[in-house]
C-alpha cells in the first residue's frame, strides 16, 4: 500500500496538528500521513513509517 491509494481514496493519517508553528511562517494546520518507503535508521518517528499507522481515512 502506498501513502494514498488513489483508486479507493484510502490512507492513514499519523497526526493532525491544528495549530502548528514549526512547519513554516505563521500559524497553520499540518496533516502528517503515514508510510515511508525510505525507512531511514535515524528517523525521528519510526512508528509513522508503517503505512497503516494512525487513523484510517477515506476521501469521498
Amino acid at each position: 500500500m502506498s501513502v494514498l491509494d488513489v483508486s479507493t481514496g484510502a490512507g492513514y493519517i499519523a497526526k493532525i496538528e491544528y495549530q502548528s508553528f514549526v512547519d513554516g511562517e505563521r500559524v497553520r494546520c499540518s496533516v502528517y500521513v503515514s508510510g515511508c518507503q525510505i525507512q531511514c535508521q535515524g528517523c525521528y518517528n519510526k512508528a509513522a513509517q508503517q503505512f497503516r499507522y494512525g487513523e484510517a481515512m477515506k476521501h469521498t
